[in-house]
Parts: structure tokens; sequence; C-alpha cells
């Protein structure tokens, strides 16, 4: 086993055969699932989930008593920059793990899961940003009713990082 490998295992606490391993594809009922944008990335389906990235969300952030993530994100969305979001990510890891480093593991366990179900890296394929931040909405509006069918908050720290990364990567998916 290499140096990588042991390093792997023992934060991770799996074994990894090489970094370049395959992993599982989705399983064939996922697939029907899947919605696949023109890059080739997939993701839910999200047609019964709506368009929160359509919802007014300086109204949003108000009724919700004032969510500073959600007016952080009304704000990116009107002016395209992304040092607000980063700002956004800073505060949100802080905030829901305790520190900056907490938090990245905590996503780091999202990165894990999605690349179990959709294959490693297929999100930097390249996923418009407005899907990015409709689910973030989504998430940040779940966490805030109660919600606990799915880890809401790493999915809403996930899809702000994506946004990010793609933000300064793939300039063809940003569709603000």
């Amino acid at each position: 086993m290499s140096n990588w490998e042991n390093m792997v295992n023992d934060i991770c606490g799996e074994k990894i055969k090489e970094p370049n391993a395959s992993i599982p594809s989705i399983a064939d009922a996922d697939r029907k699932a899947m919605q696949v944008f023109s890059t080739g990335a997939k993701r839910d389906i999200q047609d019964d989930k709506g368009r929160c990235d359509l919802l007014p969300l300086d109204v949003v952030s108000s009724v919700l008593n004032s969510d500073p993530y959600i007016a952080l994100i009304d704000e990116f969305m009107h002016t395209g920059n992304v040092v607000v979001l980063i700002t956004l990510l800073k505060q949100y890891l802080i905030d829901t793990y305790g520190s900056i480093e907490e938090g990245f593991l905590e996503l780091s366990i999202h990165f894990r899961e999605g690349a179990k179900k959709y294959g490693i890296d297929n999100w930097k394929i390249g996923i418009p940003i407005r899907s990015y931040i409709s689910s973030a909405v989504r998430h940040r509006i779940k966490m805030v009713r109660g919600d606990t069918d799915e880890r809401h908050d790493r999915a809403f720290g996930w899809n702000i990082i994506c946004a990010i990364w793609t933000m300064a990567n793939k300039p063809e998916c940003i569709d603000l």
C-alpha cells in the first residue's frame, strides 16, 4: 500500500485501491431520476423540487427573520460577486460546525456520497450556477424548517462551495 493509500485509510477509515479507482455508478433505479446537463454532469431531477433560484430572495430572507445566508445568496445573484459566496461559506462553516476546518471535513462526506452516486468529480464537468443556487436555497429553507430527512446542512454547504468553484473554473456554466 502506498503512502497516499495509507494516509487516506487513516483519515477516512476506508480502503482506497488507487487514486483513480472507479466508484460504483448510479443504480438503475436512480438513473431514471437523473437530469443530465449539456456538459454531461448529472444531478437528481429537480421537477418536483421547485425553482428556489426564482424566488425573490430578499423577501424570503426577510420572512425567514433576515436569514443572513439567503440574503447573501440574493446579493450574489444580483452582483455575480463570488466574494459574497466565499464570505457566506466561511461564516456558515463556523456557525454550523464550529470552525472552517470542521466544516470542510463535514462537506467532504457529502462529496464522498456524491462520488458514490454520480462518479468522482461529476460536478466538475459543469452544472449551471442557478442549479446550485436553487438547491442551496431549498436546503437552507429545509434546515430552517427543521427537516431531518437528509443532511441539509452538508447539502447547503456543498452547493455553495461548488458554485464558488464553478464561477472560477466553468464560465460557460455561469447563467446569472
